[in-house]
């Protein structure tokens, strides 16, 4: 989503955070909403940063290798991933993985 507003920007994680939720035992739904995510992975602005965090954490929570895999996957390309996003979004990754996302940081 390409708007000027954050909010609707914001919104986008937030969806999502309520759509895992609802989806938790469908691996695919989930691995198609990480796609969704992927031109929003290098944001900048703080409140929209939370609400993708918020989204992915939550994808994170159920699905942690799911998540790993897509965060590895955007720091091999290189993207600029802010920390607050990594931080959030991690929370429920098992450290073994966390460490290895860490380590392209």
């Amino acid at each position: 989503m390409k708007d000027e507003n954050k909010w609707v920007r914001r919104s986008v994680g937030v969806s999502i955070h309520f759509f895992s939720k609802r989806n938790v035992n469908q691996r695919e739904k989930n691995l198609l909403v990480l796609k969704t995510l992927e031109p929003h992975i290098e944001e900048k602005q703080k409140d929209v940063v939370k609400g993708i965090g918020w989204g992915l954490k939550t994808i994170g929570k159920h699905h942690p290798d799911l998540l790993t895999e897509f965060i590895l996957e955007e720091l091999k390309k290189e993207k600029k991933v802010s920390k607050l996003l990594l931080r959030k979004s991690l929370t429920y990754i098992p450290e073994k993985n966390r460490a290895e996302i860490e380590s392209f940081v």
